[in-house]
């Protein structure tokens, strides 16, 4: 049995994998609570043999302690071998979950050219060859972050907090509106400028939506596909097989 542990700066994630490969559980935590958590996990589970940790987020030493007592455990970095080629050129500076997420678009989706656009903090743009090439991709400024930008930069703009009730129409008619509008239509024409930037060079290409605000946008966003919020568990899955079958040969 396999855990996977995604620690993100708010949140941690995790994923329990069975002998099967399959997702038998997924949760999202504190990291507080989290760190409760993990003893009866092992509890709970006592199968569990092999695990990864990913972070964005500070990684607690004593559950990472714990981890590497009771699991073969991985802490994922740019150094740690994956199923994909990788031709980013700064690999130390390449965020690890977008690693995850080009293994994770390579697995699911093969022999397709895959732009992964994951809307967090920031959105980040991330191209696989139907190959398995990594190529790299873009980054821009997230939702909130656009919302926060207008707020602090200016003396009457208000913090809009949510998506919720996003307008239909296109021009709005109160602060509010045009505010949700503006960030919203933005992204929408962003993406899939990106798309038809790269559709036009790269042929069969499959646009997967992932993150926080990826629902919402893939009902306007056209081409795309939602991907479930445990996609990069799912990556971070296939790079723990990857090196535990390596340990075996």
């Amino acid at each position: 049995m396999d855990l996977v542990i995604d620690v993100g700066n708010t949140k941690v994630k995790y994923a329990l994998f069975n002998e099967s490969k399959k997702l038998i559980v997924s949760k999202a935590e504190s990291h507080q609570l989290f760190k409760k958590q993990l003893d009866h996990i092992f509890e709970a589970y006592p199968k569990i043999q092999n695990s990864i940790v990913s972070a964005s987020g500070k990684v607690d030493i004593n559950w990472l302690s714990l981890l590497n007592k009771n699991t073969n455990c991985i802490e994922f970095s740019h150094k740690t071998a994956i199923p994909i080629q990788n031709q980013y050129q700064t690999k130390h500076s390449l965020g690890v979950d977008r690693i995850a997420l080009a293994v994770a678009a390579n697995f699911i989706y093969p022999k397709k050219n895959c732009l992964i656009v994951d809307l967090g903090t920031c959105i980040t743009y991330d191209f696989i060859l139907q190959s398995g090439v990594y190529l790299g991709g873009a980054i821009s400024a997230g939702i909130d972050m656009r919302f926060k930008a207008m707020h602090n930069f200016t003396e009457k703009l208000p913090l809009i907090t949510m998506l919720d009730r996003i307008p239909q129409n296109y021009i709005g008619q109160t602060t509010e509106e045009s505010l949700k509008i503006g960030v919203f239509q933005a992204v929408v024409h962003e993406i899939e400028g990106f798309y038809n930037q790269y559709i036009a060079d790269y042929k069969d290409l499959t646009l997967v939506l992932t993150g926080g605000n990826a629902q919402v946008l893939a009902e306007r966003v056209k081409n795309s596909i939602f991907a479930n919020s445990n996609f990069q568990l799912f990556g971070l899955h296939q790079i723990l097989i990857y090196n535990s079958n390596a340990h075996k040969k």
